[in-house]
C-alpha cells in the first residue's frame, strides 16, 4: 500500500498542483458557501487530537479595492516597518477606512453567528500592508497562538498568480494546503493560530492583513507588556 504523501505529492511548504484537501474526510460542508471548514473527529480518549479550522470567505467590489489601491500607491514609499502603523488609524486621511471597518465588522458578525459563537462586547483591530516584490515570498507563520488568540484576515488588493496557502492541522500533511482565492477583492477570515504562507511571486503582490483582538486581549497587554508591541496600535472597531 503506497503512502498518502507519495499519492498526493504535496508539501506543507511548497505550492500545491491540485487542492486535494477539498476532498478529504475532514472537510465540513455544513453551512453557507462562505464557510470553509475542517474539523477533527470527536475525541474518544485524552490522546486523540482535536481541532477546528473555520475559514470565512467573502469578496469586496473591485471598484472599492481600486480606490484603496490608489491611496496606497501615494504613501507606499513612506510606510516603513509593518509593525509600526495601523491602516485603520488613517480615517482622517482616507475615507475608505470607515467603510472598510464597517464591511469587516459586518463580515465578522456573520462569521461568529454562523459558528454559533457569542460576539465579544468590544473588539479591536490593527491592519498593515503586505507588499511582495517579484522574487519574494512570505514564510510559514501564524499571527498568534496563545490563550488570547482570536481572528485574523487577509484582503487581496491585486490579482495574484499564487494563493496564500493555509496549513490545516494534519490534513495538509496528506492532502495539501487550502489555497485561498487569489483575485482582487477576495477576503478571508481565519483563526489567528492557523499557519499560512505565500510562495515566491513573479509579479508585485499587494495584500492588506489584519488582526481582530478582544477586550480581554488588550487589557492583558496593557497590564503585562514590558516593551512595545504592534498590538498597542489597535483601535476599537
Amino acid at each position: 500500500m503506497s503512502s498518502p504523501r507519495k499519492d498526493y505529492q504535496n508539501s506543507i511548504y511548497g505550492p500545491e498542483k491540485e487542492n486535494y484537501i477539498e476532498k478529504c474526510a475532514g472537510r465540513n460542508y455544513n453551512g453557507p458557501e462562505n464557510l470553509v471548514r475542517w474539523t477533527s473527529w470527536k475525541s474518544n480518549n485524552p490522546f486523540a487530537p482535536v481541532w477546528d479550522v473555520p475559514l470565512w470567505y467573502d469578496k469586496f467590489p473591485v471598484e472599492f479595492i481600486d480606490n484603496i489601491l490608489d491611496k496606497i500607491y501615494l504613501i507606499e514609499k513612506e510606510l516603513g516597518d509593518w509593525k509600526n502603523y495601523n491602516v485603520f488609524s488613517w480615517s482622517d486621511k482616507f475615507p475608505f477606512v470607515n467603510k472598510l471597518l464597517l464591511l469587516l465588522k459586518t463580515m465578522y458578525r456573520w462569521y461568529m453567528e454562523e459558528l454559533g459563537y457569542d460576539c465579544p462586547e468590544k473588539i479591536y483591530i490593527r491592519g498593515w500592508l503586505n507588499i511582495l516584490e517579484p522574487g519574494e515570498s512570505l514564510p510559514v507563520h501564524s499571527h498568534s497562538f496563545h490563550e488570547n488568540s482570536f481572528i485574523s484576515g487577509n484582503i487581496m488588493l491585486t490579482d495574484s498568480e499564487v494563493s496564500t496557502e493555509y496549513v490545516i492541522p494534519n490534513y495538509s500533511t496528506y492532502f495539501g494546503n487550502y489555497l485561498a482565492e487569489k483575485t482582487k477583492g477576495s477576503v478571508l477570515l481565519f483563526p489567528s493560530w492557523v499557519e499560512h504562507f505565500v510562495p515566491k511571486v513573479n509579479e508585485k503582490r499587494y495584500c492588506l492583513a489584519f488582526d481582530f483582538y478582544t477586550d480581554a486581549s488588550i487589557k492583558y497587554l496593557q497590564e503585562n507588556a514590558k516593551q512595545f508591541d504592534p498590538m498597542m496600535l489597535s483601535i476599537e472597531c
